[in-house]
């Protein structure tokens, strides 16, 4: 239930309360989520880095070894393994930076009573017409 006064404002009561913790604890889940996803991708992009390093060093040794069935095979191998490691830590890292940076965007910021606009507001508005230009102040008080 809220208050009215007599200059229209309307007193935060129980209803509004609730419902302002209500989304105050699904944007402090929501920033939550967020934060961990991106530093899920940022791991995943760090893995494939590294991976995708040691697949190319492991590729080099393939053309230096020569000798394929001795040598380079084993070379290959792991630069083909790397390479499939690359690949599944740089999908991790792609779909963990962009849920978390959207899952962060759509949190937006903590709302708490005192961050809420007062009603008593005044806006000025710029107007600009082929006829001239002016400004016009419009609100509440």
């Amino acid at each position: 239930m809220s208050v009215m006064s007599h200059a229209g404002y309307v007193a935060p009561g129980p209803v509004l309360l609730v419902v302002i913790r209500r989304r105050t604890k699904t944007r402090r889940i929501l920033r939550t989520s967020g934060w961990i996803s991106l530093g899920v991708g940022t791991l995943g992009a760090v893995a494939a880095g590294t991976f995708g390093g040691l697949s190319w060093y492991e590729s080099s040794q393939v053309e230096k070894a020569g000798d394929w069935h001795n040598n380079a095979r084993e070379h290959y191998d792991r630069a083909e393994t790397y390479r499939a490691l690359c690949y599944g830590a740089t999908a991790v890292g792609v779909v963990g930076l962009g849920t978390g940076i959207g899952l962060l965007l759509y949190a937006g910021r903590e709302e708490t009573l005192e961050s809420r606009p007062s009603p008593a507001t005044t806006v000025l508005v710029p107007t600009l017409t082929p006829a001239g230009a002016g400004l016009a102040v419009t609100g509440r008080f």
